[in-house]
């Protein structure tokens, strides 16, 4: 019988779904923002627009960072 440590399987299956969950999330954001910049634009709210800009921008950074992250913690192994 084939023993198989369990414990690295679980960290490693935590981890692609906390990171999946992550982007998943970051990306929703950035499209969230994108969108309703474009509608804060139409309705004349300037400052409104700003803000959904940078949630869009932050967001889209998160985005990249964590799949830079992930690649990294992928590669040293």
């Amino acid at each position: 019988m084939i023993e198989v440590a369990l414990a690295p399987l679980v960290a490693a299956m935590l981890g692609a779904l906390a990171g999946a969950i992550s982007v998943t999330i970051a990306f929703s954001l950035v499209i969230y923002g994108i969108a309703r910049v474009g509608d804060m634009r139409r309705m004349g709210r300037t400052g409104a627009a700003t803000a959904y800009g940078a949630l869009g921008v932050v967001a889209g950074l998160a985005a990249v960072g964590i799949v830079a992250v992930g690649l990294l913690v992928v590669t040293s192994k």
